[in-house]
């Protein structure tokens, strides 16, 4: 007799800091056969100064935060928050397209 396994969507949310890495389930469906799985990993560090570290090579840039802003794109509110160390988490997406626009390497890595 030979098992039958249903596909299974789970979200994972891994976070580390200081103390270590926490794994959270934060959901799971079990869908009908034939169907795909999606696994989805998500995975946060802590980057002390980055906000500063952005702040800094905004100003030191010739151009008008609008524009930087365009070339992203996001608000220059969004801005702001990211300055003001607002934003609870930066996508790495849109962190490499700020690295990208103006020209800078700031360092994040994450070691998987």
């Amino acid at each position: 007799m030979t098992a039958s396994l249903e596909p299974v969507s789970v979200c994972l949310i891994v976070s580390r800091s200081g103390t270590g890495v926490d794994c959270k389930l934060v959901g799971m469906v079990v869908s009908g056969a034939g169907m795909l799985m999606k696994v989805r990993k998500v995975i946060e560090i802590e980057v002390v100064g980055l906000s500063s570290r952005i702040r800094k090579a905004r100003e030191a840039d010739s151009r008008s935060l609008a524009e930087i802003c365009r070339q992203i794109p996001m608000t220059t509110m969004n801005w702001y928050r990211i300055e003001a160390e607002e934003t609870k988490a930066l996508p790495i997406e849109t962190l490499r397209r700020i690295e990208e626009v103006l020209g800078m390497d700031f360092g994040v890595q994450f070691d998987n």
